[in-house]
């Protein structure tokens, strides 16, 4: 069968949402920003200047940043080579006496903490088997913790917090807070995110694209002539048969979480011709 699907997709385009991109030059342009799933935020910036211009595309290295207003900031920043050999888009978390940075790719979350020298200190929870009595456990490595009581050591309370913390946006965020509050009585520790406060806004994220298109196949089929006696087959003619099929096919998915996994329905009609010959 050969399925068609329609270039008319419900939300299946780019969202463009107001923002701006910074240059490698400092300049600043504003304009509407391609709004994407957290996984490919981090490797392309789709730009344009207005509704009606030609979008644009930028990888990390090509320009030096990009945010929505009011919302999410992404910087181009060079990882170790062990991470990364080219520039990715971080998001760019907390900026206060510390700074916090994260991207996802399909595996995992990966976050970095900045203690205001530039040099980018990934925090890490690698796992790894362990056999102990010949069972075998799943061990987890919790080095972040250690490089968050060395960068929060000036404050004893938070360091000894670190301890507790859990490898995540949310907790990051929390505890780098309060080691700038901590710190810096009089300059507000900035969080690049604008809360989801409402469910339409929540919904908007997940808004699911949904492709529809026409099937059209060329059946072929066995059409068996059969004499049966007591059910059992004698005789049987063998003929080879085509017909057409037609039909429609529903493709759902979630473009701004993930693009593997979608559901996907499908119904088609077909006329198939059979003939049964029986004798007692």
């Amino acid at each position: 069968s050969i399925i068609l699907f329609s270039k008319e997709m419900a939300y299946a385009q780019t969202e463009f949402r107001k923002g701006y991109l910074v240059t490698n030059q400092n300049d600043t342009i504003h304009g509407l920003v391609g709004f994407k799933n957290i996984f490919n935020s981090s490797k392309i910036c789709e730009f344009r200047k207005d509704s009606t211009a030609e979008v644009q595309n930028y990888l990390p290295g090509e320009i030096k940043a990009y945010r929505f207003i009011d919302g999410k900031y992404y910087v181009s920043k060079q990882l170790d080579s062990s991470i990364s050999k080219t520039p990715i888009f971080l998001e760019y978390v907390v900026d206060g006496v510390v700074d916090i940075y994260q991207y996802f790719d399909y595996d995992n979350g990966h976050f970095f903490i900045d203690q205001g020298d530039g040099k980018l200190l990934p925090l890490k929870n690698e796992r790894k088997l362990v056999n102990i009595n010949n069972t075998t456990y799943q061990k987890e490595s919790k080095a972040y913790i250690g490089v968050l009581k060395y960068v929060f050591q000036n404050s004893p309370s938070v360091s000894k917090k670190a301890e507790k913390t859990t490898l995540n946006t949310k907790s990051l965020i929390n505890i780098t807070k309060e080691y700038h509050n901590y710190l810096c009585k009089d300059d507000e520790c900035i969080v690049f995110e604008k809360k989801p406060s409402t469910l339409k806004h929540i919904l908007s994220y997940v808004k699911p694209s949904i492709e529809i298109g026409p099937i059209i196949g060329l059946n072929t089929y066995i059409k068996i002539n059969l004499n049966t006696i007591f059910f059992e087959f004698t005789n049987g003619e063998l003929e080879s048969k085509y017909n057409s099929s037609f039909g429609l096919v529903l493709k759902l998915g979630f473009p701004r979480l993930t693009k593997n996994f979608f559901l996907e329905y499908s119904c088609s009609y077909n006329k198939i011709e059979s003939n049964i010959a029986t004798s007692y």
